[in-house]
Formats: structure tokens, sequence, C-alpha cells
């Protein structure tokens, strides 16, 4: 029973913190705390290339063309995150219509469908106002990670986080461009940036949250089916 027991503990814990799966076009996305409908401003940012609109990170349908629904940032970053000054961290600050509490997101990236590492993020960052400290903290392509396609088979990718709720109305999202792409594709490539109150499911696969309420479920009944078994064996 022990060792029953501390593998689905195991299980429920291996489940915490985010997940990095193949994805196609996040579409319309029902409640979303940081949609532009919701009344999401944005506040200042880094450069994106002609024609294109932060906003529709945020599900605005500002820009046409071949990009329409995406940005892409500058491939030269004149106003990097001022947390790292770094040219490869780009960056949007933006505040909601009211304070929202945060449990979680869903980030849809695309690359430049080219097998290389062009327009991809290799770190995700989302800060609320007034903490220096990240609420995420994703690491998307590690060490020897070069592209979506050889590290999660596919040239779009969604990443999901849950955490416990964080309560705000101003934040900062952070992108960290790969610097194996091509200094001509180096501004990556956002499809949307989605906020919800509670758990939010990727193509029907439950969310980390999800997956820790299941596995405590599971704790639960192996222990009353245990336990059940103990009494009667007590009363032979």
């Amino acid at each position: 029973m022990m060792k029953s027991l501390l593998l689905l503990a195991g299980c429920a814990v291996a489940a915490m913190g985010a997940t990095i799966t193949a994805a196609g076009d996040p579409g319309t996305t029902p409640g979303d705390l940081f949609d532009i409908a919701q009344g999401t401003v944005v506040n200042s940012n880094s450069p994106v290339l002609g024609g294109l609109d932060i906003r529709d990170i945020f599900g605005g349908t500002f820009a046409g063309g071949v990009e329409a629904g995406d940005v892409v940032f500058s491939d030269s970053n004149t106003s990097p995150w001022t947390g790292s000054n770094n040219p490869l961290d780009y960056f949007v600050t933006f505040t909601t219509s009211s304070p929202v509490t945060l449990a979680g997101y869903t980030l849809n990236l695309i690359d430049d469908l080219n097998d290389t590492a062009n327009r991809t993020v290799t770190r995700f960052r989302l800060f609320a106002s007034g903490n220096s400290t990240a609420i995420s903290d994703v690491t998307i392509l590690g060490p020897g990670q070069t592209d979506y396609l050889a590290a999660y088979g596919d040239h779009e990718i969604a990443v999901s986080d849950s955490f416990s709720g964080v309560t705000a109305s101003t934040f900062t999202a952070v992108f960290t461009a790969n610097p194996n792409a091509d200094a001509g594709a180096i501004g990556p490539r956002v499809t949307e940036l989605d906020g919800f109150a509670g758990i939010k499911t990727q193509g029907g696969v439950p969310e980390p949250g999800s997956l820790v309420l299941l596995a405590t479920g599971l704790v639960g009944l192996l222990v009353s089916r245990e336990w059940h078994r103990f009494r009667r064996a007590a009363k032979r």
C-alpha cells in the first residue's frame, strides 16, 4: 500500500509545472482574462514589425495580410525588457480593465515554418505588477534544443502553466528570442497569450492542476480501499 501511495504522490508532484505541446491555431478562447474585448490595454512593448499590432497577442484582429492574427517582434530590439536590458528579451506590459485573479495561462507560438530556429522563443516569463519574481518562468528550448519542430514535433506549440491565484491588473510578459536564429529573423512570433482564472485544457489534455486533482483523487480511493480491506481482515 505504502509503495502505491508513494507512486501516486510522485505522479502528483510530477504533474505540477508548465506543459508544452504541439498545437494548432487557438482561435477564440472563452474565459480569457487578457482579451482585448474584456478591456485589456497595452501600456508598452518592444517594437514589432511594420503593419502588425501588438494587441493581436490578446485576441485582437487589427493587422491584416499574411501575418493576420500573429505578432512578430522586430529583429532590432531597440526597447528590450528593462529587467535585463538584454536585446534578446522582448516584452509587452498590459493592464486589464479591473484586477483579475490569474491562475494560469496558455501561450501559442509559431516559428518561420522552415525547420530552423527563426522566430522561436527559448524562455517565457510572466510578471504581475509590484512583484519582481516571475509568477511563471518556463524554459521552452533548453540546451541542445534548437527549434520547435525538433523538440516538440511541430512548428506551432502551446505553453501552458497553472499556479496559485495571483491578483493584479498589470502584467508583463517577457519572450526571450533564440540566439541561434538568423539575424534577419530573430524577433519572436507570438500567436496568442490567454489568461485564466481556473484550469484550461489544451486539445482535451488536462493541464497540470487537473492532473494534480486526478492524482489526489486516486490516492483517496486507494486509501479508502486499503482501509476497508484492513477492517475486513481485522474482523476475521
